[in-house]
């Protein structure tokens, strides 16, 4: 039988390379000794519920569900580093992103303050988020190969590329959370609290 030849990152490869090199990468990190975070969030539920906020001046990160992803890998790492012991800066890298890392970059002062009364959460807080081209950071290209899996694990608009599941050992020393619309309801009220409080309003009056 003819080879297909694939597209994307993969272009003019074959199916059984892609393959291979999936699984190659997969075998390097399948380690116990590793913690896997992952998390999803559902968009239906999300513009449900952020879809109706008005802007802001300076907009708001919460009009961003990538941010909201970036903060929460941000928190498990720093509960996981504390758990584990750690009481020193841990390095958090993301994948490149242009449009956001200015604005992640300025959530992250807030995101400091907000540990001050946690002085072992902060001990291990990075001074600061990294932001990494995939192509030259080859921890990165592990992450994107996980985060594909799970993309495609609940749907069935794409085929998953591999039929077994990539890194079993990882996957049972790790986390994962889908932020649902019970969660982001709470987040809703919470920052709506937060921000009367710091108008000195009432939080009914407290239009976002």
């Amino acid at each position: 039988d003819e080879a297909i030849s694939l597209d994307g990152e993969f272009r003019h490869w074959q199916e059984h390379n892609r393959d291979e090199k999936v699984r190659q990468m997969a075998k390097g990190i399948d380690r116990d000794d590793l913690f896997e975070i992952g998390v999803a969030l559902d968009l239906v539920a999300y513009e449900t519920v952020f879809g109706p906020w008005e802007a802001i001046k300076g907009g708001h990160g919460l009009r961003h569900p990538y941010l909201m992803l970036c903060e929460y890998v941000l928190s498990v790492c720093v509960t996981e580093a504390v758990k584990r012991g750690e009481t020193k800066p841990i390095e958090i890298v993301y994948d490149e992103h242009k449009k956001y890392r200015h604005m992640f970059a300025e959530a992250y002062k807030y995101y400091l303050e907000s540990e001050q009364g946690h002085p072992e959460r902060l001990a291990v807080m990075p001074f600061q988020a990294w932001f990494r081209d995939d192509k030259d950071f080859v921890m990165l290209q592990a992450a994107d190969m996980l985060a594909g899996e799970t993309r495609l694990a609940p749907v069935d608009d794409k085929i998953p590329p591999l039929k077994e599941v990539l890194c079993p050992k990882l996957k049972a020393s790790g986390h994962f959370k889908l932020i649902n619309e019970h969660d982001m309801r709470a987040l809703d009220l919470y920052v709506r609290a937060e921000i009367a409080r710091q108008r000195g309003e009432d939080i009914s009056d407290c239009g976002i």
